[in-house]
């Protein structure tokens, strides 16, 4: 009730009517989170649907969208689980959120000599890559292979995008660390 504006995760286009008769913007993850940049800096409140794994939204459940979202996969893996689909979301929502604090930021020696708003090589991204799959690969967290190789795209869906920088690549390095002391731990 107190949202301005709400989005709706689906994988399937559909001719719904849009709360003002037409058609409902159909738009990617990253051009909704540009939208709701938009909304923030005009004060309105943003909100996200998501549905359940097994069925996503109802056609009920679209129909109090104002706008519908999808994360743009391979077509023969349309649809995420639910865990993935809000990592996307999020992740791409923080993106655009540092795009815009990156803009505002000095850029001080300092700044740019820590990695915080250097851009990541190609071949940084490969090698955070390589590592993502060998832990996904070891790790005892994913008994099912669909499941491992799921998750490995949803990341490297993410951890693809160009505009990574230095310090994000090293907070991924940091997650997988903390991660293998998890697995270590839970070994002992």
């Amino acid at each position: 009730q107190d949202l301005n504006i709400i989005m709706a995760t689906t994988a399937r286009k559909r001719g719904l009517a849009g709360n003002a008769g037409g058609s409902r913007p159909w738009l990617s993850s990253r051009n909704s989170a540009l939208r709701a940049r938009e909304a923030r800096g005009k004060n309105e409140k943003v909100g996200i649907l998501f549905g359940p794994e097994t069925s996503g939204l109802t056609t009920e459940d679209l129909s109090v969208a104002d706008l519908l979202l999808y994360i743009p996969t391979l077509p023969s893996f349309r649809a995420l689980n639910l865990a993935q689909a809000v990592t996307v979301v999020s992740s791409e929502m923080y993106a655009v959120r540092q795009d815009d604090d990156n803009e505002t930021e000095s850029t001080s020696k300092d700044a740019t000599s820590s990695g915080s708003t250097e851009l990541a090589t190609r071949g940084n991204v490969d090698r955070l890559l390589e590592e993502i799959e060998q832990k996904i690969a070891g790790s005892r967290r994913f008994k099912d292979p669909k499941s491992a190789a799921s998750m490995l795209r949803a990341i490297a869906g993410r951890v693809e995008n160009p505009k990574l920088t230095v310090r994000e690549i090293r907070l991924f390095y940091g997650i997988l660390e903390a991660l293998q002391l998890s697995d270590e731990e839970k070994s002992q």
